[in-house]
C-alpha cells in the first residue's frame, strides 16, 4: 500500500479476511473506501456492523452445503456424481466499504 501505484480495490476471500484487511489498513493510515475499496465473500452477520459496514458477495450456504453432502454420500457409496461442477448464482451486497474508482486511476 506504500507503492506508488497502489490498489484501488481489494477482494478478499472471506468476510472474515477482508474485515482483518480493513483493520490492517486502518493501522498503515489507508482510509476505506475513500483510497481503497474492499470486498469480502460469504455475507456473515458481522459484516454489516464492521466499520464501515462491508460490501460482500452473498453465496447460499444452505444450498452449497447440501450440493456438498450429496457428492460426499454419493462418493461413498461408490457411485460417481452426474456432474462433476456446478456453478451456483451469488449476489453482491453493496455497503459502505465500496466507492468509485478516482477519475486519474487507470
Amino acid at each position: 500500500m506504500r507503492m506508488p501505484s497502489r490498489p484501488t480495490a481489494i477482494l478478499c476471500s472471506s468476510d472474515q479476511l477482508a474485515i482483518g484487511c480493513i483493520s490492517g489498513l486502518s493501522e498503515l493510515g489507508v482510509r476505506v473506501p475513500q483510497d481503497v475499496s474492499v470486498v469480502g465473500f460469504d455475507d456473515i452477520a458481522l459484516a454489516a456492523y464492521s466499520r464501515p459496514p462491508l460490501t460482500t458477495i452473498r453465496q447460499d450456504r444452505r444450498r452449497l452445503g447440501r450440493i456438498a453432502a450429496e457428492r460426499l454420500l454419493s462418493s461413498l457409496s461408490g457411485k460417481s456424481p452426474a456432474e462433476t461442477m456446478t456453478t451456483l448464482p451469488v449476489e453482491i451486497v453493496v455497503r459502505r466499504s465500496t466507492a468509485a474508482a478516482s477519475a486519474g486511476v487507470q
